[in-house]
């Protein structure tokens, strides 16, 4: 149903709501399910309903995403864009908003939307850059996405006073364990550096990749040629990263697929919270101490 959206948890300060849009107009990324979250026709009336049928009054912090990006016009009417942006000013108790969109769509007049909430609100845009090496980004994960471009959007997103939260792949298909943690702390090391170059409020969000059906990563993975990340790899890119900036994981699949990065059975929930607390908190500690003896023999 148009009239629903695809996908929403809440916690007691924070909410994710996915609504279902259009789709993402670019649609090549090989690692990426989210067009299943997508429908046809979606008006911005249904794109209101959506988001007024789940939003919970009172949370400070509200993640809304789509199947694509937020400023393309075809995925998500305009409409919508000036609606929801009017509507969120009012929320006295909402501190975050984090939306999405690739680069390309991040012109200054769409930024410019966000102007006046991001004076009374810390406003985010994610992009998925996914990794800083131009190989990885474009040859393997098919995303699309020059430096050029991507820098050039962190500038408008600077003029403006709007963060850059940057999404990181770790593990994408053809690099091993060892070469995808390096390459997640080089994409984060790329990103604070260039935040801090720009003056621009900047967070890392990594993503361990999980397998989302009817996606080229998921056919490696049925043909045993891709192998999932251990969730020890990424406490281990928390830990060197987190000096950088603000860094975050996400390990919600956002309601996929339950194929995805875990420990042991002894040890996975240990880390899903010692993951989660590290996040909610920015506190390295967190993630101090951590042992298995089946997976740290």
């Amino acid at each position: 149903m148009k009239t629903k959206p695809a996908y929403t948890v809440a916690g007691e300060e924070s909410q994710m709501i996915i609504l279902k849009t259009n789709g993402c107009s670019y649609g090549q990324c090989t690692m990426c399910g989210f067009n299943r979250h997508a429908a046809r026709n979606v008006s911005a009336e249904d794109l209101i309903e959506q988001f007024e049928g789940c939003y919970v009054p009172g949370v400070k912090v509200l993640q809304l995403l789509g199947s694509g990006s937020f400023f393309d016009d075809i995925d998500v009417p305009e409409a919508f864009q000036r609606h929801i942006v009017q509507r969120l000013m009012k929320e006295d108790r909402l501190e975050k908003i984090v939306l999405e969109s690739r680069p390309e769509y991040l012109t200054d007049d769409k930024v410019a939307m966000l102007a006046g909430l991001a004076k009374c609100k810390e406003v985010y845009v994610a992009i998925g850059l996914e990794s800083r090496d131009d190989r990885v980004r474009n040859q393997i994960l098919n995303k699309g996405i020059s430096i050029t471009e991507f820098e050039e959007a962190a500038r408008t997103l600077a003029r403006q006073g709007v963060g850059l939260q940057a999404y990181a792949l770790v593990k994408p298909h053809g690099l091993d364990e060892a070469e995808a943690i390096e390459d997640a702390v080089n994409t984060a090391k790329y990103v604070f550096a260039l935040g801090k170059h720009l003056g621009l409020k900047t967070l890392v969000s990594f993503q361990p990749a999980f397998i989302a059906p009817d996606t080229e990563l998921e056919k490696l993975f049925v043909r045993g040629e891709y192998d999932l990340l251990s969730l020890w790899s990424v406490v281990e890119i928390l830990k060197r990263t987190c000096a950088l900036g603000v860094v975050k994981a996400g390990l919600d699949t956002e309601g996929l697929t339950g194929i995805r990065p875990e420990g042991c059975a002894r040890c996975d929930s240990m880390l899903r919270e010692a993951i989660a607390l590290f996040c909610a908190r920015q506190d390295p500690l967190l993630l101090d101490g951590l042992y298995c003896p089946d997976c740290q023999k």
